[in-house]
């Protein structure tokens, strides 16, 4: 039995976000957008008694022409067994849908309500096999990449050479 914890309670996702000129593109009504959650099982294997939790998730847009009115959800990965019998896997939750229906599911994930329950009505979840709620301090920002250092010119000796650093191109000094 999964119980609901007490978590902050607000739309984090406000009009102002949504209407945001930056942000135009990620959501026009015409958007595809693919949110991705990963789920942590961690496993019992003495009494079987399973716990599952939201390690992180995000949302890019799509070029699949179609939408699905179904979240799909991959077999979980064991990642590791502790010496006390615990199992850790991790699986991924796909959802392809628009703006909307995107905002509103984190909406709600982030209001305390479960996966199951804020998708009622509104998407399929007979793959889902579980269910889980989003209970942990969460942040809401644009996915950041960190890049490695990677040279521009071929000579790496070179005084004026180029690096890339978060995105952008700079002088070497």
């Amino acid at each position: 039995m999964i119980e609901e914890k007490n978590t902050t309670i607000r739309d984090i996702i406000t009009e102002e976000i949504i209407k945001d000129s930056r942000l135009f593109p990620l959501f026009s009504d015409t958007t595809k957008l693919l949110l991705q959650l990963f789920v942590l099982e961690i496993k019992n294997n003495i009494n079987k008694e399973k716990k599952y939790e939201i390690v992180y998730g995000w949302c890019v847009r799509t070029s699949r022409e179609e939408t699905s009115d179904m979240i799909s959800c991959s077999d979980f990965t064991k990642v590791y067994t502790s010496s006390n019998n615990i199992t850790y896997s991790v699986a991924k939750v796909s959802i392809y849908n628009h703006p909307p229906m995107i905002i509103d599911l984190i909406n709600g994930l982030l209001s305390g309500r479960s996966l199951k329950d804020v998708t009622i009505n509104k998407l399929k979840t007979d793959k889902l096999c579980f269910d889980v709620f989003y209970t942990t301090n969460f942040i809401i920002r644009p996915v950041i990449f960190n890049e490695t250092k990677a040279f521009i010119s071929r000579n790496s000796l070179s005084k004026n050479n180029l690096t890339i650093r978060s995105g952008g191109l700079f002088p070497k000094v």
